[in-house]
């Protein structure tokens, strides 16, 4: 992911879908449905049923000051919940996946915190950790 936002030039979007794991695998890894599936993915759970699962948040998040979460999303508008296990994106509807969008910050919106921090106007900021996250942090609370 990093990488990938690494390409993205400054003010550009990263929108990417993954299957959620409790609506496309449903509690069966390796996945029955596509065997390129390396991960699972969920949006924020304590605890997955599976050992490859990876928290979208939590990713975001390492992605460090540049990300810009823009969007997140289960989707689940067609996912037809009382159906028996398959794959429902085989069928034209049944949606099952996490979208999200990440913004790429420019170094000037990076720097903008720092110069602010540096400055006297940040006196009495003592002894906090302040977030470059555009509120995303403060959002997965």
């Amino acid at each position: 992911m990093a990488n990938w936002l690494r390409v993205v030039k400054p003010g550009g979007h990263l929108i990417v879908i993954v299957p959620d794991e409790d609506l496309y695998e449903q509690g069966v890894f390796p996945s029955t449905f596509n065997r390129d599936h390396k991960w699972t993915f969920t949006v924020l759970k304590t605890r997955s049923w599976s050992e490859r699962s990876i928290n979208v948040l939590e990713m975001i998040g390492a992605l460090g000051p540049a990300a810009d979460p823009v969007k997140l999303e289960l989707l689940t508008a067609t996912y037809r919940f009382n159906l028996p296990r398959y794959d429902q994106t085989a069928t034209p509807v049944g949606e099952c996946g996490i979208e999200f969008i990440i913004r790429k910050r420019s170094p000037e919106e990076i720097a903008a915190v720092v110069a602010f921090l540096a400055s006297d106007e940040a006196a009495f900021v003592d002894g906090e950790v302040v977030s470059a996250d555009g509120g995303y942090e403060a959002g997965s609370r």
